[in-house]
């Protein structure tokens, strides 16, 4: 858990405008003004829908998140913010960029309902990357004249520290468009700047002299006095082998290499090898340590996580000798206590979206364990941004990056644990102009802290006006109504009846909705909260008092839902429709609820975040509705009920892949008490046996024991009997391909055929391929015209495989559908010989 410092104004600033507005924010400060732990503590306390991301693998590990190209499926070609006609070669356009996106439901519903979008490092993301992003959201959620299409943003980093990396050839292409490579100069920043904030309290250093020092060079504004003090600390002799505690920063990667791996081969004593533990996806790229650390007693080494535990014992680029090296723990003396360490675990995660929940969360994907150590006679300046030393022997003579000596520099807490092994020239401390240019936009707390009211007025406004808009709701009704209107003749009796009578509902609570918006904009004042402005929160608790009952009984009509079809496909569109009306008419009730007594923005937002919507029961597979059983046992029939409707909750399943209301009463009529009977009632294979039969058949048997039943074996349906020999001769078995057909004929859908049939949709397309080989069944039948062509014109490509033609069509086409197009150009080629 981490606590804010509540004497730091700017960090409290920041705070609240994440907390209380919706104001994108880009939080600044130098080395060790604690940027990473406001990071953590938004993190921990923010309760808005959010998310982590960094450009990097590492940084992304570091920061708890992923990579920004990961999340948004980014391409590595540059960006040019046009809309058309320059996504060609090496360049991707806003068209090219979101046609080539194929995000799947869930990853749209995760889109459409993040709140803040944290970006950390973000002194190395592009400014083509940002405006990618903007581009995506503004598409996704539907909100095109929005920046990031309403998503809040917070940009956490230093501008004076690592650059973005764009080669020349790349830069050659973008330079038209864009003024630098930095963030700050991509178009959605232009569009709507974000408050700047800068920390400014220094926790690493305490001599004024060094951090006036740290800011010269920073600012670039280093004069004689700077330069003559840098001098104090030039040692060109300097031996790390001399200096305990000390690690030596340098430029380059092999530098660092070779001065660790020669320090550990002189120390005497036999090697120690620990391999990182790694499960699942990690990728190499993001390895936040070594996967093979190699130790010996007394090699000098660096924590490279901060201490989780309470006793807060290391952090992240304290120095210390290898005590002991055991098995599963290694003791570190440090100048201030020895540490026995054990190993830690990093994990690699992807942002999902829990439909039940309607909640943004964490799923692991890989992880990777390790000692949080690193050889520490070296380390490159790259590698060294965001850790703390004492002492530091700096090598920056070639630093070829702005910015490089002074993240080098500021890593130390003091300037007498600097030591400089090369001189430092005028032209390595330069700062770049863009930057400093930019770094003026800072503000005055006051001007700032009456950004933040304004903000925070607009953001509690905006909050009350969502609760009262019904559009959403109004939208995805229109959906369900005009399903079931256009789909009438296809439904049972009182589907029609059902949508008319929750449509006068809905249109009663819409239109009185919209009256009371009118309202709304009227009472709003701009200069006060709404938390404050008695007159206002008069008018919203009536308001929720009169929407709070028709809401109720809107959600309770929709639980209720009666409609049915036979078409399994109607009704996976209607039960799609249905949950999606009801998501939103659900979430509603207890943010009316709440308003009954008052307006409070905190603790609506916390109700928000708190609510899980339940999952809605109702399905419209008339198969599966909620009709009464005929059956002689009710109780077995209601408790086998109860069981299926168990197992769909605990594993998200649909009723019809469990057992469908034909199977439940098969199993009460003949009561199968062992498998080799349920194997007979219909809807039960071998697979649904080993995975459900045990729960069912408990059940059965609980229930004959009790009342003193046996089954009636001799009365079990005969459809799963298989071929057997009889006197030398062996029963004919169904054809199961023509079963297929005759089922397809009929007019039956691939899903329900595999419903019924007990099979899964492919094992289905494929009986469908063999009758289109054959010429029995057309191929017109099944795909539109535009597909086969698709199909077709991949299929005539050289050497083509059938996994590069499902890769090249995109998720648009299935694997089942190009085993069509072949079997139909076999039959082709076949009438073409004949003839």
């Amino acid at each position: 858990m981490f606590t804010p410092d509540y004497s730091n104004e700017w960090f409290q600033l920041a705070t609240n405008f994440v907390q209380h507005t919706r104001q994108s924010v880009f939080l600044t400060g130098k080395a060790g003004t604690g940027k990473t732990t406001f990071l953590k503590y938004i993190k921990e306390h923010s309760g808005k829908q959010s998310v982590v991301l960094a450009p990097t693998g590492v940084a992304a590990i570091n920061a708890g998140g992923a990579t920004v190209h990961s999340f948004f499926h980014l391409p590595f070609a540059p960006f040019v913010p046009a809309n058309k006609g320059y996504g060609a070669g090496n360049l991707t356009d806003k068209h090219q960029l979101i046609s080539r996106l194929r995000f799947n439901a869930d990853k749209k519903e995760l889109l459409n309902s993040l709140e803040l979008l944290i970006i950390d490092e973000i002194s190395m993301v592009r400014c083509d990357v940002l405006d990618a992003i903007d581009t995506i959201l503004r598409y996704f959620r539907n909100k095109p004249a929005m920046p990031f299409g309403g998503v809040q943003v917070l940009l956490i980093g230093d501008m004076y520290q690592l650059p973005p990396v764009i080669p020349d050839s790349e830069w050659n292409l973008l330079s038209s468009f864009y003024a630098s490579p930095y963030f700050f100069d991509s178009y959605v920043m232009k569009q709507e700047p974000p408050v700047y904030i800068e920390l400014d309290k220094i926790y690493r250093q305490n001599e004024q002299q060094f951090i006036d020092l740290l800011n010269k060079v920073r600012n670039n504004q280093v004069d004689a006095g700077a330069i003559a003090l840098l001098k104090t600390r030039y040692q060109p002799e300097a031996e790390i082998s001399n200096h305990t505690d000390t690690i030596v920063l340098t430029t380059h990667n092999i530098k660092a290499d070779n001065i660790n791996s020669s320090a550990l081969n002189n120390l005497l004593g036999k090697a120690t090898t620990y391999l990182a533990a790694i499960t699942g996806d990690f990728s190499e790229k993001a390895y936040p340590a070594d996967e093979r650390l190699v130790l010996k007693a007394g090699a000098q080494v660096m924590f490279i996580k901060n201490d989780l535990e309470k006793e807060r014992r290391f952090f992240n680029g304290k120095i210390g000798v290898v005590h002991q090296l055991e098995e599963d723990t290694v003791t570190i003396a440090c100048t201030d206590e020895v540490i026995e360490l054990k190993k830690h675990k990093w994990e690699n995660i992807r942002y999902s979206y829990n439909k039940g929940s309607s909640k943004i969360e964490e799923e692991v994907l890989g992880t990777f364990e390790q000692f949080p150590l690193r050889l520490a006679w070296a380390i490159t300046i790259h590698k060294s941004q965001g850790l703390t030393f004492e002492k530091a022997i700096i090598d920056a003579g070639a630093a070829f990056a702005p910015g490089q000596v002074y993240v080098a520099l500021s890593r130390c807490t003091t300037l007498d644990g600097i030591i400089l092994t090369s001189p430092i020239s005028s032209a390595s401390l330069h700062a770049d102009d863009r930057i400093v240019a930019f770094s003026k936009n800072k503000q005055h707390s006051t001007f700032v802290q009456q950004q933040l009211e304004a903000a925070a007025i607009i953001y509690q406004q905006d909050l009350l006006k969502s609760i009262f808009d019904f559009s959403v709701i109004a939208t995805r009704g229109s959906i369900v109504f005009k399903l079931i209107y256009e789909n009438a003749a296809a439904l049972h009796e009182g589907g029609a009846e059902w949508a008319r009578h929750a449509e006068q509902q809905l249109e009663t609570i819409t239109s009185v909705g919209q009256k009371f918006n009118r309202q709304l904009e009227q009472l709003l004042q701009p200069n006060i909260m709404p938390g404050n402005d008695n007159t206002l929160i008069e008018r919203v608790m009536a308001a929720a008092n009169y929407f709070h009952a028709p809401c109720k009984e809107f959600v309770s009509s929709i639980e209720q839902c009666p409609v049915a079809t036979d078409g399994y496909l109607l009704a996976v569109q209607i039960n799609a429709a249905l949950e999606e009306l009801y998501k939103p008419a659900y979430a509603l009730l207890p943010l009316l609820a709440l308003c009954k007594t008052g307006f409070d923005a905190d603790a609506l937002q916390q109700k928000k975040n708190a609510l899980k919507t339940p999952l809605l029961k109702v399905n419209a597979y008339a198969v599966f509705s909620n009709k009464t059983s005929s059956t002689n046992h009710p109780e077995l029939y209601a408790a086998l009920r109860k069981t299926r409707d168990r197992i769909c909750a605990g594993t998200s399943l649909p009723i019809y892949r469990v057992a469908s209301t034909k199977t439940l009463e098969e199993m009460v009529q003949y009561l199968p008490q062992d498998p080799v009977a349920l194997e007979k009632i219909n809807g039960f294979g071998p697979a649904k046996i080993k995975q459900f039969g045990s729960d069912f058949l408990k059940v059965i048997a609980d229930y004959c024991k009790q009342h003193q039943l046996n089954a009636p074996q001799d009365l079990l349906p005969a459809k799963k009997a298989r071929a057997v020999k009889t006197g030398g001769t062996r029963t004919t078995k169904p054809d199961t391909k023509q079963e297929t057909l005759r089922l397809f004929k009929e007019g039956k859908a691939i899903e329900e055929i595999a419903t019924i049939r007990n099979l899964t949709n492919g094992t289905i397309e494929t009986h469908l391929a063999a009758f289109i080989k054959t010429g029995e069944l057309l191929i017109e039948t099944l795909l539109a015209a535009k597909k086969i062509d698709i199909i077709l014109s991949l299929l005539n490509e050289e050497a083509a495989s059938l996994t590069s033609i499902k890769e090249k069509a995109g998720s648009d086409i299935s694997f089942g559908e190009i085993r069509w197009v072949l079997a139909h150009k076999e039959y082709i080629a076949r009438q073409q010989t004949t003839i």
